[in-house]
């Protein structure tokens, strides 16, 4: 009896301890920090990073249970868009999201830019000089959607140190593989845009010069932090060539389209992104 009543509390202690919201194990620590445990599924980051002279990229990293989703730094025509931001310290020169192609999902006329099961967003963070530890804090606003949409804020306060470097984080690795190529690594050229009046009122054309694998895809136009324009991608073929085409009524947002160089074009089809910066 004695030993049953000494084996019973440990029991159920040992049980309360894995109920309790947010607690994750040892095991799990050592490869991630600042974890949560929530409804809609865990969030956490990767400290395990990657390092380059005084460059760093650490990860956010959001597993979602079945059903959920959250959101692209743009929602789409509805939803809630992913806002990330680091707090400056002393030594942080600037940083950088690096945004993994999203999701296009149309449901009753809608259209959502999306991400499902696990998410990790890499973040560049460049630095003045290599004197690690550095401590972080990073601010993440974004939305969860199942049957209904939470709004979520959250605050992680995370340490960099010497013994978490490594050079390369499996992770982050596939997260990176995920970004947007680049449309000069591609061999494509430019974005173009050129200014036409018709009766009376000015827009703004844009084309592109696509590869075949991009004929069924979806178009995101953005100009500095704005969405400018989301479609699906038109296409006319001209001397075997694929390209992307649209125009935009500037008469209602002349104040928008100063600066070319601003102008972000994003190509997503079913398995791959393609991103044109600037227009010329």
């Amino acid at each position: 009896m004695i030993r049953i009543s000494l084996i019973l509390p440990l029991f159920c202690l040992a049980t309360l301890i894995l109920l309790i919201p947010g607690y994750v194990s040892t095991s799990e620590l050592e490869q991630e920090s600042v974890i949560y445990e929530e409804i809609y599924g865990r969030i956490s980051i990767i400290d395990d990073v990657i390092h380059e002279d005084k460059t760093i990229i650490i990860g956010l990293k959001i597993n979602l249970k079945e059903g959920w989703k959250t959101y692209w730094r743009h929602s789409g025509t509805t939803g809630l868009p992913t806002v990330i931001n680091i707090e400056k310290i002393p030594d942080m020169e600037d940083f950088k999201i690096l945004w993994p192609k999203p999701e296009v999902q149309e449901s009753d006329g809608n259209i959502s830019l999306i991400y499902k099961n696990e998410l990790v967003i890499p973040i560049l963070i460049n630095l003045n000089n290599k004197n690690l530890p550095y401590l972080f804090r990073l601010n993440a606003d974004f939305g969860v959607c199942k049957n209904i949409c939470i709004p979520v804020k959250k605050y992680l306060t995370f340490e960099i140190k010497n013994s978490k470097i490594s050079s390369r984080k499996d992770a982050l690795e596939n997260a990176l593989n995920k970004l947007p190529k680049s449309s000069s690594d591609s061999n494509l050229g430019n974005l173009s845009c050129s200014l036409n009046t018709n009766v009376g009122r000015s827009f703004l054309k844009f084309s592109a010069k696509l590869s075949d694998s991009f004929f069924e895809s979806w178009s995101i136009l953005e100009y500095g932090t704005d969405m400018v324009a989301l479609l699906k991608t038109k296409k006319h073929i001209s001397d075997q060539k694929l390209f992307f085409e649209t125009a935009i009524d500037r008469s209602q947002n002349k104040h928008l389209f100063i600066d070319k160089s601003k102008f972000k074009l994003t190509i997503i089809s079913k398995d791959k992104s393609l991103l044109f910066l600037g227009c010329h």
